[in-house]
């Protein structure tokens, strides 16, 4: 199985909410609620797939299930990546990531305030490709290879939430106003 890293600068995102009753053999019991973030980017590295579009979809959920995503004799794995999916025209590539549901609230703060760009990293195999890991940085322009990423190439202080998501990095001192309150730049959406 081959590792490669895929570096995205992130375009836009958004938040959307879908709430419904649930029907079927299930009506009754309750109302089905989806709050999956979705990110459109562009890949900066690999140099081969340089200006390829891709949409990444965050879905938070409880931490015992992510870790029974791969199955009990799969690998572990935080998500799904699929090369030019047949369902979504247009994309390149798709990823379908997993993301600890108490992360959710902090992770919509950093789209909208601090992160920039998301590195993924995609195991491949004859059959199928997983998501090993994935991360988020306030940096663009990024361009490294996997063997500089996996050395820490990037200060501690792009990776730390990603390491440590309890942990929420402080906004620079400049993106705070004199009451304290947090400018958010307008070419990313804020969530509803």
């Amino acid at each position: 199985m081959s590792s490669t890293l895929f570096v995205i600068e992130i375009e836009s995102w958004d938040w959307p909410l879908h709430v419904g009753a649930i029907g079927g053999s299930h009506a009754g019991e309750g109302l089905s609620c989806v709050q999956t973030i979705n990110i459109r980017g562009v890949v900066t590295s690999p140099a081969e797939h340089h200006s390829k579009s891709i949409e990444v979809w965050l879905s938070p959920m409880p931490r015992d299930l992510i870790r029974q995503a791969g199955g009990p004799d799969g690998p572990a794995t935080v998500g799904v990546w699929e090369s030019s999916p047949a369902a979504m025209k247009g994309l390149d590539f798709y990823a379908g990531l997993f993301l600890p549901e108490e992360t959710l609230s902090r992770t919509i703060f950093c789209l909208g305030t601090l992160w920039r760009s998301m590195m993924i990293w995609v195991e491949r195999d004859a059959e199928e490709s997983s998501v090993s890991s994935f991360a988020f940085s306030s940096l663009t322009g990024i361009r490294r290879d996997t063997r500089d990423m996996r050395l820490g190439a990037f200060a501690s202080r792009d990776l730390d939430w990603a390491t440590n998501p309890c942990r929420l990095p402080a906004p620079p001192s400049s993106m705070l106003t004199s009451n304290a309150q947090v400018r958010i730049r307008s070419s990313f959406p804020t969530p509803p």
